[in-house]
Order: C-alpha cells, then structure tokens, then sequence
C-alpha cells in the first residue's frame, strides 16, 4: 500500500511572495523579525482562507498587494491550482510518520510520492515542473541537470530513444 508523503508549504510561500507586488511602490521593505515574531505576526494577521482548495484560493494577499496576474498555461498558473489536502492536515514521512511542523508548513500539496525514502528538498518543485510539463505536452524539456554533470532526460512518447547522459 503507497502512503504519501506531504510536500510542505514552502512552493505555497515561494508561489505567494513572488506572486504579490506592492500596490504602494514607495513603501520601505518591512523591518526583519525573528522566527518567533513572524509567527506571531502570522498568527494575528492570517491570510489563510481554509476551505480553499488550491494554492491560489487558500491564501489572499497581504494588505497593500496584489496579486500578479500570469499567463493562462503557464507554470505559474499551475503552481497557483495545485490541489491542497483539507486545512490543518500534516506532513507525512515517506513511512507514513508524521513530520513535526515547528512551524516550517502551513498547508500540504496533494500528491503520490510513493512509499520509498527517495525525495528530498529539490525533488518537490522537480517533480511539479515535470507535472507541468508532461501536462502540456512539452515532453523534451522534462530533463533536469544535477550538480554532478548527470543530465536526466524524460523519454518522452515524441522521442523514445532518449538518452541519460
């Protein structure tokens, strides 16, 4: 039985904050807190809409902002109607442990990772860029360069014989 694994917020933080733009553009960036203090922050001013079912209907914008509009198919777009589990659900291990939050999610994107220990912190946004591209079509570009000059190639149904170089 597969059980999955819960990818955290950190594409939902990535997708809000370069997704919103100051509609005041002579506003100072905001002083920095610590840890303790934007949680805290967080917690009096929530922009967390519950029922939402996706990354863009989960979670407005910040007074003063708004958000961005992009174009319609583009990854953007695709990142923003990412299926969300039910507000309030937990990370999961691969092993079906839940993983402590300390903070660090705040909504879990629903997803099938399978039951081995094979992810980590890049695979995520790998494995959502290779959605949006096999999603549109767009086969030949699912290929991804790792630090070690290992290029891994998708062999897509246009080009069977694809190879890993």
């Amino acid at each position: 039985m597969k059980r999955k694994l819960r990818i955290f917020l950190i594409i939902i933080i990535l997708v809000l904050f370069t997704s919103c733009r100051s509609i005041d553009n002579n506003s100072e960036p905001s002083s920095r807190h610590s840890l303790t203090e934007k949680n805290e922050v967080n917690k009096n001013t929530s922009h967390v809409i519950p029922r939402g079912s996706t990354i863009g209907t989960r979670y407005s914008t910040p007074e003063g902002f708004t958000r961005v509009e992009v174009d319609k198919g583009s990854f953007e777009e695709f990142l923003r109607n990412q299926k969300l589990k039910p507000y309030g659900e937990k990370v999961l291990y691969y092993n079906g442990r839940e993983k402590p939050s300390r903070g660090v999610y705040d909504s879990v994107i629903d997803v099938d990772i399978g039951d081995r220990n094979l992810h980590q912190c890049a695979d995520a946004i790998m494995l959502l860029r290779a959605e949006y591209l096999y999603s549109i079509g767009d086969y030949d570009d699912i290929k991804f360069n790792f630090v070690s000059g290992f290029t891994a190639l998708y062999a897509s149904p246009t080009n069977p014989n694809t190879y890993q170089s």
